[in-house]
């Protein structure tokens, strides 16, 4: 057991838990008829005519405005969109554990008029990683409370 960790979890980095990497697309590859999701660094998600990514995903807007997604399926992602795959642990529970930490994950960001973060930023970023069970009972729990939160901050 790691010293202070509950008995079995673990401490690691993000990059020893999935994939990471970024999009290649400019925005400007956008069409609102595509047939599929394209990721931006905005929190809307928009059109494009082709994919590159497929499978389960975290989405992190890497520059403006911070924000994380998860999506299961064929999309394409713009080139400061980092892209999470290839998960060795719950993807919903580091998505759920990425969404908690962006404001650490971001604390360090870099640029004057528009801020960004770094693939470092991600990668060297520690997780702290219960036993599969309990990234279970973590995400049922936190699927079954986050829309009545949303709703209260509507």
């Amino acid at each position: 057991m790691s010293e202070g960790l509950p008995q079995g979890w673990s401490l690691t980095d993000l990059n020893n838990l999935c994939t990471i990497e970024t999009g290649k697309k400019d925005v400007n590859k956008e069409n609102p008829l595509g047939e599929y999701n394209f990721f931006t660094c905005a929190k809307e998600i928009h059109r494009i005519d082709d994919y590159v990514f497929d499978g389960e995903s975290i989405l992190i807007a890497g520059n403006g405005y911070f924000n994380v997604k998860h999506y299961n399926g064929k999309f394409d992602a713009y080139q400061r969109t980092y892209v999470l795959q290839n998960f060795k642990i719950n993807y919903i529970y580091l998505y759920w554990y990425i969404e908690s930490r962006l404001d650490v994950i971001t604390k360090d960001n870099r640029g004057s008029t528009i801020k960004y973060i770094r693939l470092g930023d991600l990668a060297d970023h520690q997780v702290f990683i219960p036993p599969l069970n309990e990234q279970k009972r973590i995400v049922a729990k936190l699927d079954a409370i986050m829309p009545s939160i949303e709703a209260v901050k509507e």
